[in-house]
């Protein structure tokens, strides 16, 4: 299993805003389908109780490991069955054990460590054996090979994943203790704030899409989509420095739209916000907003020192280039253009 360090102060900020991109993710895809049926409600169940089972599997040693219940409670840890799946050992028919259960699993054979096969991992066929031997045990303990089928993680009450997601004291919870940590912590997250960002984002835009598609999509989701992204802006409010780091990524966009525009880069300026979106690590929406502000005064900044300020910050970032080499002129030019559009606004 892949080690994944986390703090105990940050597990319930992990937590909230894992279960805000799911259900992000469930909205979005909601709205594009535009169904309402049986089908679709058990497809969205299955895909949030799978995701769910990959989060706990990816953080159950650092998080859950003496744990029987996740997320506040809300999701109960069946733990003799996890046991089973993860920490009983197995042997294959000549005696040799089996890691169970994980991407890096692998043959103990007589004289080789752990540490050995982590920096010579088996060949293709001893996968294979693996994963027989492996499928073998599940078969025995469970009926079945499939891990999919086999149910360790439940709602407490006997409830749905799908509708989980839903209920708002659930997402109220998680939203409370994240706010709680972060404030505790007084730690500003870079990462979490721009994943954050770009749910929120992600969740306006399709917000036209529910307004032209209201008949077909259930209360229940509409409201669902505005409860999560009323806790995600609490959240995001809650992490100091917030409006330092909407700034920062709004530089960034620009010294990459500015470096772009020098190179002269033939391309489509769809294309070109995608591509600095896929950069900095936001949403579409987010650098387009940005490209428009760019045409404003002060680069629609409220306060003109704060947009000195992070036009020194991108001239940094460009003389970071500035070293002898046959393309320096560009760099020039670069550093030029801004100094242009700083001293205009001064």
């Amino acid at each position: 299993m892949t080690e994944n360090k986390i703090e105990p102060n940050r597990k319930t900020i992990a937590e909230f805003i894992f279960i805000a991109e799911l259900s992000s993710e469930c909205i979005c895809k909601y709205v594009e389908l535009g169904e309402n049926s049986e089908s679709v409600f058990a497809l969205f169940n299955d895909k949030i109780k799978w995701n769910i089972e990959k989060f706990y599997e990816t953080y159950r040693k650092e998080l859950y490991y003496e744990n029987d219940s996740m997320f506040n409670g809300y999701i109960n840890i069946d733990t003799k069955t996890v046991s089973k799946i993860f920490d009983n050992k197995i042997l294959d028919e000549d005696g040799n054990e089996i890691k169970v259960y994980t991407e890096n699993t692998y043959k103990l054979k007589k004289g080789k460590t752990e540490k050995y096969y982590k920096k010579h991992p088996p060949k293709i066929a001893e996968s294979f054996e693996r994963t027989k031997a492996y499928d073998k045990y599940l078969e025995q303990e469970f009926n079945t090979s499939d891990l999919a089928e086999i149910n360790y993680l439940s709602v407490k009450d006997n409830g749905t994943f799908f509708t989980l997601l839903q209920t708002k004291s659930f997402l109220d919870s998680l939203c409370e203790e994240a706010e709680k940590a972060i404030k505790d912590s007084k730690k500003y997250e870079e990462e979490y704030a721009i994943r954050l960002t770009r749910l929120i984002e992600k969740l306006k835009e399709y917000s036209e899409m529910i307004i032209s598609k209201a008949t077909l999509i259930e209360l229940a989701i509409r409201d669902w989509r505005t409860r999560v992204m009323e806790c995600s802006l609490k959240v995001l409010k809650a992490m100091p420095v917030e409006k330092v780091s909407e700034y920062n990524l709004k530089t960034r966009a620009f010294v990459l739209k500015s470096l772009l525009t020098t190179l002269d880069i033939g391309n489509s300026q769809a294309n070109i916000i995608r591509f600095i979106a896929n950069i900095i690590g936001t949403s579409e929406g987010t650098v387009k907003g940005y490209f428009i502000d760019f045409s404003k005064d002060n680069h629609g900044m409220k306060k003109k020192e704060a947009f000195q300020k992070e036009m020194e910050n991108a001239l940094n970032m460009c003389n970071l280039l500035s070293t002898e080499s046959e393309n320096k002129r560009y760099v020039i030019q670069l550093i030029d253009a801004i100094k242009k559009i700083k001293d205009a606004q001064k």
